[in-house]
């Protein structure tokens, strides 16, 4: 009797390594460097703001393969076209739909090595960036890269040129150095820079409320006064009217008093005439009486 075989051995599943979020190092090692990584990170994430399927990130852990945690890079600025904006601990690919960052940024310190940079390099160039800059804010100086033909190759002249993806423009004279213009045509400012003139346009905004509150609150007042002259206006009206219907009763009463006294007048220059025209014929009356011997006084 043949024996049965062995059930197979369950496969154990490696656990997921760790991936850290931070390396405990700063953002940058001089305020030089990190006002360029700053504004460089702010000017592209102002630029694409409104855009909800483009992320970017200033020195956020990139992890472009699964099971690798020593794989990575945290680029000073890196912009992801196909991602949603939203915050992350790291920048796993696997988990977004394997879309590596389209485009990174270094910003050279004092630190940095040559040795440091070409590996830098390489990883970009191993894992699918298609545009990679390199600023030198010391020099200054910048550097790019383009992907063509499956590989990073640099551009030349970087005078002039256009970022394909991002639109943005970079010149480098003895002049004035290395200058980034957004697409258009500004200068990109320092994050210092904007963050005084926004609270400067807030200050501004909040002057110009106060000045509007206090047109309002003077209008209000002045219309105030205007009702309150035209009630006493009215007021004036109404009593000067009271004032003249009074005169003319006065006056009407005053008639009244002159046409009776004149009436009464009349009535005694009537009575006196009667009483003369009375005398009068007693006279004449006495008198006859008189002639004709029959009066006995």
């Amino acid at each position: 009797m043949a024996l049965a075989p062995p059930p197979p051995r369950p496969v154990l599943q490696e656990a997921e390594p760790e991936y850290p979020s931070s390396d405990g190092e700063p953002i940058a090692d001089s305020s030089t460097q990190y006002e360029a990584i700053t504004s460089i990170s702010g000017e592209i994430g102002a630029l694409f703001a409104d855009d909800s399927q483009v992320s970017v990130h200033a020195d956020l852990f990139w992890y472009p393969v699964q099971g690798a945690p020593r794989e990575v890079r945290a680029p000073d600025t890196m912009v992801i076209f196909g991602r949603p904006q939203q915050t992350r601990d790291s920048y796993k690919q696997w988990d977004e739909g394997g879309v590596a960052p389209q485009v990174t940024f270094e910003v050279k310190s004092h630190s940095n090595s040559e040795a440091n940079l070409e590996r830098t390099f390489q990883f970009y160039n191993r894992h699918g960036v298609e545009e990679y800059y390199l600023y030198d804010p010391f020099t200054p100086r910048i550097y790019g890269w383009r992907r063509e033909g499956g590989r990073l190759t640099e551009i030349t002249p970087i005078h002039g040129w256009m970022s394909p993806r991002l639109g943005i423009t970079f010149t480098q004279t003895e002049e004035e150095g290395v200058v980034f213009y957004r697409p258009d045509g500004q200068r990109f400012r320092a994050m210092v820079t904007v963050f005084r003139e926004a609270v400067a346009d807030k200050e501004r905004a909040h002057a110009a409320e106060r000045r509007a509150i206090g047109a309002q609150i003077r209008a209000e007042q002045a219309e105030a006064h205007a009702e309150h002259e035209q009630a006493r206006a009215e007021q004036e009206r109404i009593r000067a009217e009271h004032e003249q219907a009074r005169a003319e009763q006065e006056r009407i009463r005053a008639e009244h008093e002159q046409a009776r006294a004149e009436q009464e007048a009349r009535a005694r220059v009537a009575a006196e005439q009667a009483a003369t025209a009375a005398n009068a014929e007693i006279e004449r009356l006495l008198a006859r009486l008189r002639a004709a011997g029959l009066n006995d006084a």
